[in-house]
């Protein structure tokens, strides 16, 4: 068979990219739910749904901008930190420049999508690490946030910001946000060429660059929508509490992580499923409110918690690196 008829196939078949992957975690999370139910008959009472909800939000959006690099074969370990350094750097110009809502989401998300640009040269065109790249720059991120705060709370919150924390009807704005995104994510996944083409590098990179994939740009933008997320949860988390403090995004990358896997997306690369991540954001919440419904001390919770990313992340390191 010739190259291009290989490639050809290959990108037709696109072993499976994408095709069913969130079906595991719809059915893990369907038996958790009944589970939930025999154990803690109020968790899906109103003010358990609520919790869930709420619970589950800034980890759903952060593990979907972690969810588009991995596709491509990347990892990014600074979404933490781009989502604090972001916050606090919207806050801190809102409070400095005046603006109010405008001042805070403009600079926000340009200082999120410039961390997403940073991550994306030092991987695509540098050739750095993906995984050392993004390690150190989460620190920089981070001491950044904390440098700009001073570590000290910030408040007043802009009054469109605090949309994000408010409810229509009895359904969080922020879930809205989260299930807005998984769609928007989803289409793009489907109908997008340059998408389509992303998944291909994270498949099989060899051959993504023989059929003429512009693996550096696509790997770029991966980068650059991912760090634009991350400024979208920190609208979100300052919406939803009113203030920011340096510091606080503690377990977010690693739990963020775990709702990936869980979703079935590969760790490797060439496979997403941001339903599925949807889904196993929800299994992580509902975990944690069942947990805490039945005075679980945190610790334990955190064990919990931890043995269940350990699970996925053990199913998931089965899967051979398609390189």
């Amino acid at each position: 068979m010739s190259t291009k008829g290989f490639l050809t196939g290959l990108r037709a078949g696109g072993a499976g990219i994408g095709k069913g992957a969130s079906i595991p975690a719809v059915l893990v999370l369907a038996i958790a739910c009944i589970a939930a139910e025999i154990i803690a008959p109020r968790v899906f009472s109103v003010g358990g749904i609520l919790a869930i909800s709420r619970s589950m939000v800034v980890v759903g959006i952060i593990g979907i901008a972690m969810m588009i690099v991995l596709g491509v074969g990347g990892m990014d370990l600074s979404v933490a930190g781009i989502l604090e350094m972001s916050v606090a750097s919207g806050l801190v110009a809102m409070h400095t420049l005046g603006g109010g809502t405008l001042t805070q989401v403009a600079v926000t998300l340009a200082v999120a999508t410039a961390a997403g640009v940073i991550n994306g040269l030092l991987t695509a065109y540098l050739g750095l690490s993906p995984l050392l790249a993004t390690l150190a720059t989460s620190f920089i991120y981070l001491a950044v946030a904390l440098g700009i705060t001073g570590g000290s709370p910030v408040g007043d919150v802009a009054p469109g910001v605090q949309w994000f924390g408010k409810n229509l009807d009895t359904v969080p704005m922020a879930v809205i946000v989260l299930v807005a995104l998984a769609v928007v994510v989803a289409l793009v996944r489907k109908y997008s060429p340059w998408y389509r083409q992303a998944l291909l590098i994270g498949s099989n990179r060899q051959a993504a660059t023989l059929d003429g994939t512009p693996v550096r740009r696509l790997e770029l933008l991966a980068y650059t929508a991912s760090g634009a997320i991350c400024g979208l949860a920190g609208l979100v988390v300052t919406g939803q509490l009113s203030a920011f403090t340096a510091g606080q995004s503690g377990q977010l990358l690693l739990l963020a992580l775990g709702v990936v896997i869980v979703g079935g997306t590969n760790l490797f690369g060439g496979r997403i499923s941001a339903f599925g991540t949807l889904a196993g954001a929800a299994l992580l919440s509902i975990i944690t409110v069942v947990l805490a419904l039945n005075y679980v001390a945190p610790a334990v919770q955190q064990v919990v918690q931890g043995a269940v990313l350990l699970v996925a992340v053990c199913i998931a390191a089965r899967e051979p690196a398609r390189r």
